[in-house]
């Protein structure tokens, strides 16, 4: 059993969720490096920031005009993925995520392993940040989750599995209160919010420990 139990709250078309994982990553990391003996166990959730995307996703600039007038604001965000390796080296579309979100939580529910639930986000991450890949298409989805965990795209794209995600969208924004991602509940109690410093992470876990 886990020392600590971290529940993220998350988006794939959430680029500062993309960020956030990658300095998060750096803090798990440096706790493994400095305390061997905590065990930290991290489970992904479903958010959607904008269900309203297209079904088949928008192009990059499309979305953040009709949305923002431009992509002005992306420039901060990209200063600050490149020192944490999410480089943004080929975005191209901003995704609807319900397909995203199908496979995540099927990969968890199949293997009853968060681990595997955190590289199922991490291959949809570099997909849509790195590769230019489109995650709003079944076929790319697919792919990944035969290549990476052997399912069969029948196993997550169906109505129930979809009906699971969006009820589990419904419950992170009504019930848990939850306005903007990324999200990390840390023990059940402690909450940060947004893609904070790997050092605010790294000292929120030693917090927790009790070291």
């Amino acid at each position: 059993m886990a020392d600590i139990k971290v529940d993220v709250y998350s988006d794939i078309a959430c680029p500062w969720c993309y960020v956030g994982r990658q300095k998060y990553h750096i803090a798990l990391e440096k706790m493994k490096s400095s305390y061997p003996e905590i065990k930290i166990e991290t489970v992904w959730h479903p958010y959607m920031i904008d269900p309203a995307t297209k079904s088949n996703g928008e192009k990059y600039m499309d979305y953040n005009v009709r949305r923002w007038g431009g992509d002005g604001w992306t420039y901060e965000l990209r200063d600050a993925g490149k020192p944490v390796g999410a480089n943004f080296a080929n975005w191209k579309t901003w995704p609807n995520t319900l397909l995203s979100h199908c496979l995540v939580t099927t990969v968890l529910d199949k293997t009853n392993d968060s681990a595997k639930g955190d590289e199922a986000v991490a291959a949809l991450f570099e997909a849509t940040y790195e590769k230019g890949e489109n995650v709003s298409d079944p076929s790319v989805v697919a792919r990944i989750g035969k290549e990476k965990f052997g399912l069969e795209e029948s196993e997550w794209n169906n109505d129930e599995r979809k009906r699971i995600v969006k009820q589990k969208d419904i419950f992170a924004k009504r019930e848990m209160g939850i306005s903007g991602v990324p999200y990390f509940v840390i023990n059940e109690k402690y909450v940060l919010h947004g893609a904070q410093s790997q050092h605010v992470f790294f000292n929120a876990f030693k917090k927790v420990a009790g070291l």
